[in-house]
């Protein structure tokens, strides 16, 4: 078991003989998850790269912020991440979220904004030579959906790609 000491997440803990770490750290009051596949573990190069990411947490959590925001008129994929909470939803909910129960009237910006702190996933096919990939996981409320959306980043930090998809942890 190797130690290691990040930034924002304090001292963290990576078992080289699993698979696939998962682990939670505490940010700001909140508890996030990390994923690290173990070939990340197990490439000293590539895991302090991803160690260097981590580091820039608050950085990445701001542009990924507002990737959402910018794209959200023209990615479709954005749009359906929102809406489909309009469709699934009672209103007491949608007003408690999004200060609205009516999709038309969503003020983006402000809900972005209100988005809980994202999980962090490193994930082994984003991986490229030592160059890597990671994505934010945004939810909502990790208290009232199981839905993220995902802004998909590389190693200089640029958005390359949004994923939605139900939460799936464990």
């Amino acid at each position: 078991m190797t130690k290691y000491i990040t930034k924002y997440f304090g001292e963290i803990s990576l078992n080289e003989a699993k698979n696939y770490k998962k682990f939670f750290v505490n940010y700001n009051g909140y508890e996030l998850n990390i994923k690290l596949p173990k070939l990340i573990i197990d490439n000293k190069d590539i895991l302090v790269k991803c160690l260097d990411v981590m580091d820039k947490y608050h950085e990445i959590n701001k542009i990924g912020k507002n990737g959402i925001i910018e794209n959200f008129s023209q990615d479709n994929l954005i749009k359906k991440y929102f809406e489909y909470h309009f469709m699934e939803f009672e209103k007491e909910k949608l007003f408690r979220i999004f200060g609205t129960n009516d999709f038309e009237n969503i003020d983006i910006r402000r809900t972005v904004e209100r988005m809980e702190y994202p999980d962090l996933s490193f994930d082994v096919k984003l991986v490229n030579g030592n160059k890597i990939g990671f994505s934010l996981d945004y939810m909502v409320s990790k208290r009232f959906s199981e839905e993220q959306l995902s802004v998909k980043m590389d190693e200089r930090l640029k958005i390359i790609g949004f994923e939605h998809m139900c939460y799936e942890w464990g």
